[in-house]
Parts: C-alpha cells; sequence; structure tokens
C-alpha cells in the first residue's frame, strides 16, 4: 500500500554527451547532443512511449532540441535515447561554469518523474554524476588521470555485482595500440571467492586452501606485469 501520491516507475540513470569537438564533456561555444538514459525500475509492467522533456532557465545555455525518445522499458530496463538533447553553450559563458536542468520523463500509463541536474563546462567529472559510486571523488580522480594520459575509457553506468562481491571498475584501451585492460578501482583481482564464507562447504574450503599453496609456490617474473 502507498500513503500520498503514487511512485514513478521512472529514473534517471545516466547519460551521454556526444559532438562538439567529441571529448565526451561541454564547453563553451560548443553544440552537443545529451543523450539520457532511462530506467524502468519497476518490477512487472512495461512502460510504454518513454519520451523527455529538458528546460533550462540559464541565458548561456540554448536548448536546440528539447524532446527526445526513449520507446518502450521492460520491468528492469534502462536504455539511452538514440536522438538525445541538443544544446549549446554561450561562447560568453566563464571557465568552469555551472548550468542547471530540469529533466521530465513520462509514459503513456501516466507515469511521471521529474529531476534536476548541473552541467559544469570544460569538466568530465561532472558529467560523472550518477550510478551507485560517481559520487566518489577519487574515483572520478582516477579516470581522468587515465583520460590525461590519452587512454580512451568505457565506463559502467552501476556498481558491479556478483553475490556477495561488489566493486566498481573500467575498461581503458590505448588507441594507438588498440590493447585495452579491465581496471578494478579497490585493485582487487582474480582468485578471491565471491560467497560468503559462512556459506563454504567442506569440499570449497579445501581448494580454497589448496590453490592458496599452489600460487603461493608460482615465482613472480618481475617486469611481466603491473601485478603485485
Amino acid at each position: 500500500m502507498f500513503f500520498g501520491d503514487i511512485p514513478s516507475y521512472l529514473a534517471l540513470y545516466g547519460w551521454e554527451i556526444t559532438g562538439g569537438n567529441n571529448n565526451g564533456y561541454p564547453e563553451k561555444g560548443e553544440t552537443f547532443t545529451l543523450k539520457p538514459v532511462i530506467k524502468n525500475i519497476g518490477v512487472s509492467d512495461t512502460l510504454r512511449a518513454v519520451r523527455c522533456l529538458l528546460t533550462t532557465d540559464d541565458s548561456l545555455v540554448t536548448i536546440v532540441d528539447d524532446i527526445c525518445g526513449i520507446g518502450d522499458l521492460l520491468p528492469g530496463e534502462a536504455l539511452q535515447s538514440p536522438d538525445g538533447f541538443r544544446v549549446s553553450f554561450s561562447s560568453d559563458m566563464p571557465s568552469q561554469y555551472i548550468s542547471h536542468f530540469g529533466i521530465t520523463i513520462q509514459d503513456t500509463m501516466g507515469n511521471i518523474f521529474t529531476d534536476e541536474f548541473t552541467l559544469k563546462e570544460g569538466d568530465l567529472l561532472s558529467v560523472l554524476s550518477f550510478g551507485d559510486y560517481y559520487t566518489d571523488q577519487a574515483y572520478k580522480e582516477e579516470l581522468n588521470s587515465w583520460i590525461q594520459q590519452g587512454y580512451q575509457l568505457i565506463v559502467p553506468s552501476r556498481l558491479l555485482t556478483y553475490k556477495k562481491w561488489k566493486d566498481i571498475g573500467f575498461i581503458a584501451r590505448d588507441p594507438n595500440k588498440g590493447s585495452a585492460a579491465m581496471i578494478i578501482y579497490s585493485s582487487l583481482n582474480g582468485g578471491a571467492t565471491v560467497t560468503d564464507p559462512s556459506l563454504w562447504r567442506e569440499d570449497d574450503k579445501k581448494i580454497f586452501i589448496d590453490d592458496c599453496i599452489i600460487v603461493s609456490l608460482i615465482p613472480e617474473l618481475m617486469g611481466s606485469d603491473l601485478e603485485m
């Protein structure tokens, strides 16, 4: 039973910025596309013909296209708008200027969700503001350090979760060599169990202990990789 307003099953789950000079974040004098990611947080109903409206009162911002479509969303599904909003930042905008936006999301079933967000001019970190962990400043700075070194990053929109294991990560790709690696932010790596030790069976405990003994006997080849 719900008391008060009926809750919406729609949620703003993230976004992607494309266009401009294609660096992934907005800068003054640019016209870029803001592609929202919308999620159906319900568990039973498919939401039909989901669409979004973008607004702002900022005189240094022009919204060229203020409506974009998402389509139908299955329960638990998150989709990005293929078209997105078209937005322009004035060339007179000061560096690091923070602009404010409002977004309204609705479907044909009467679900309506409204939210507000900001974009900071010339700042990659300001677009990493959604999901479970993007408020972690240290994580944002870690991403930025890789980008400043020339890597291309693929960043998930939520925590990576499997059983009792929960962490954050990203894929870093060298555009010149084509090589890439999955980086786990907390510096954990393979070989750790994801099952709570209280649920281990006796056979599991023996295998785990035997594996640890075997690994301890493998000599480290210095300089072969970055793992310690």
